[in-house]
């Protein structure tokens, strides 16, 4: 099993105010996404169901930090996309 690792929310801020290179994997459910909106252009929606058809599409060649509401999402979704040879993966 790999060990992802972790960034608080108020880490995760301070990347997307950077001018670091990465994709915000954005896999909250709908309602939950647009009631607590992240406007950036680093911010990527996806639910798991088009993850699973579309994860080809997501750069390799970017750290990509995977957010969801509680935690649990984004630790399938991240050994699912290990399994595909993602490598630079935080949750």
């Amino acid at each position: 099993m790999v060990d992802i690792p972790s960034v608080s929310v108020h880490e995760l801020k301070t990347l997307l105010d950077s001018n670091d290179a990465f994709v915000l994997l954005d896999t909250r459910r709908d309602g939950d996404a647009k009631k607590y909106w992240i406007s950036s252009s680093k911010r990527l929606h996806m639910s798991v169901h088009e993850l699973t058809k579309k994860f080809a599409e997501l750069p390799k060649n970017k750290p990509l930090y995977i957010l969801d509401k509680s935690g649990k999402r984004s630790a399938l979704i991240s050994r699912f996309l290990v399994s595909k040879g993602f490598n630079d993966l935080t949750m």
